[in-house]
């Protein structure tokens, strides 16, 4: 669980223990950073903490770093918690609280409070247990209520049984995408969701249900993500998106889908290279964000804000770019992953502006090793920074660094580059190898080297090409090409 905790998540962790006792020498929070600490196995962590041994103490204070824990976590959840389950919740264990402690009154006050909230966000699994509450502790004055309550009990049993159903709808629909992809066929999606409601027995409604559609489609996308098939992804979210507007819309309580749909369709317009349509859904996004609640906006401005940066580039506004994101960086409170993206991004402007110096600069204020930049961003992420830092050495005729960290890619990502889409790099990293190999006397042979390009990649339709691949190459075709390599790109995309 440990683990999972990014860097300040372990320094809120470390406030949080010392809450009740600012102690650096308690034994609990001596074990948390013996675990965040990777260089020491789980079997030392008994014998540095207690000389001589004392094994009952050790269970002991194990249990009590798990229990606190346990309670930091759910503390998290509430502060992020942008559907407000939480904070119903916090209003029927008050009143569970205040039932225990013979105050009735105040504890259906508190209940009252819950039930509102939990119908407006659809909380139907919650509003059961505040159902069964009000009819157990209802008062003997309003027991002519209790009628009344029992329907609204049965109402939400229905509701809670459809919602659970459209839950496993989605799973089965989710699974079968999964396997379709795996055999090399593509799914009719809307049959199969139409099949597979019919199934369970559920009405065409769902089909426009902002909270199931958003659901699949969130879904979906991560497996087409992974496949970067944008191309297919596009007609699919833009129609799921178009009928939910057309029907009833996204009501107040939908209003986190509707942000989310929206992000999801101007990234894929993005990445489909249709920049000014993409800009336009920007910009919905934005004006959508400011209605929404905090924690939607932390979640979804940094998101946007990189979305925003790099749409700048290809509308050929690099100053705009750099300046966006420089200025975010360091106003918003971006988590540990966000923080990666930005600097990344920061590196990628300067080098588009012909600095690769500044580039590389700020590429190295990461500060951290690979290993813990793959384990927050993913090995994907890692090789292409890495690659980028290739390009980078190039540009500044590092050679033997070049070298070496070609060598490295080869030998840490040799699984990664034997599949698709990865194996691309390959041409890629010969190639540099080669330009590296001659001093950089590529300069002196465009001709050879795009004769070299054309034969060495195999491209997909312009309109299918994947934007980050095409970045890559557009370096190369620019050696080729005795061009800037922000020039190229342009050419290139458009």
């Amino acid at each position: 669980i440990i683990d999972t905790f990014g860097i300040e998540d372990r320094t809120e962790f470390r406030r949080f223990l010392k809450r009740t006792k600012s102690n650096d020498n308690r034994k609990d929070l001596q074990l948390f950073q013996l675990i965040s600490d990777e260089s020491v196995t789980s079997k030392e962590y008994h014998y540095k903490l207690y000389q001589p041994p004392n094994q009952a103490a050790y269970l002991a204070c194990r249990k009590r770093l798990s229990r606190s824990i346990n309670k930091f976590i759910a503390l998290k959840l509430i502060d992020s918690d942008s559907s407000n389950v939480s904070e119903v919740l916090n209003w029927v264990n008050m009143a569970r609280y205040l039932f225990s402690n013979q105050k009735s009154e105040l504890a259906l006050k508190y209940l009252k409070k819950a039930e509102r909230s939990a119908l407006k966000n659809d909380l139907f699994e919650v509003l059961n247990t505040i159902y069964v509450y009000q009819i157990q502790y209802l008062p003997q004055p309003e027991q002519s209520q209790r009628i009344k309550i029992v329907r609204k009990w049965e109402k939400n049993k229905k509701a809670l049984e459809l919602n659970e159903k459209s839950e496993i709808a989605l799973s089965i629909i989710h699974q079968k995408i999964v396997e379709s992809n795996n055999q090399g066929t593509h799914s009719n999606i809307l049959e199969l969701i139409t099949r597979t409601l019919n199934n369970l027995n559920l009405s065409a409604d769902f089909l426009v249900n902002p909270r199931f559609i958003y659901n699949l489609t969130h879904a979906n996308r991560k497996l087409m993500l992974s496949k970067k098939d944008f191309y297919n992804l596009e007609p699919f979210i833009i129609n799921q998106y178009s009928l939910i507007q057309k029907q009833n819309g996204f009501a107040a309580k939908y209003n986190y889908y509707q942000l989310g749909f929206l992000y999801m369709i101007a990234h894929t317009l993005y990445r489909n290279k249709k920049f000014d349509k993409a800009y336009e859904y920007v910009l919905q996004l934005e004006e959508e964000l400011k209605k929404a609640s905090k924690t939607q906006i932390a979640e979804l401005k940094p998101k946007l804000v990189l979305l925003k940066s790099n749409l700048f580039i290809f509308k050929k506004d690099l100053h705009s770019s750099l300046q966006l994101l420089q200025q975010e960086f360091t106003q918003l409170s971006l988590n540990s992953a966000d923080k990666l993206k930005f600097i990344s991004a920061i590196g990628i402007v300067q080098f588009l502006q012909g600095k690769p110096k500044q580039s590389l600069a700020s590429l190295n204020t990461m500060n951290h090793s690979n290993n813990w930049c793959a384990k927050i961003m993913g090995r994907e992420w890692l090789l292409k920074r890495l690659l980028m830092e290739v390009i980078l050495y190039s540009e500044l005729e590092e050679f033997e660094l070049v070298d070496s960290r070609i060598r490295n890619i080869r030998r840490s990502f040799r699984d990664l580059l034997a599949v698709e889409p990865y194996n691309r790099a390959k041409p890629f990293l010969s190639i540099i190898k080669q330009i590296n190999s001659a001093g950089n006397t590529a300069n002196n042979s465009g001709h050879n080297l795009s004769v070299l390009l054309e034969s060495l990649f195999n491209f997909l339709p312009a309109e299918q090409e994947d934007l980050q691949a095409m970045l890559f190459y557009a370096w190369l075709k620019s050696k080729a090409a005795k061009k800037s390599f922000y020039e190229v790109l342009l050419e290139i995309v458009s």
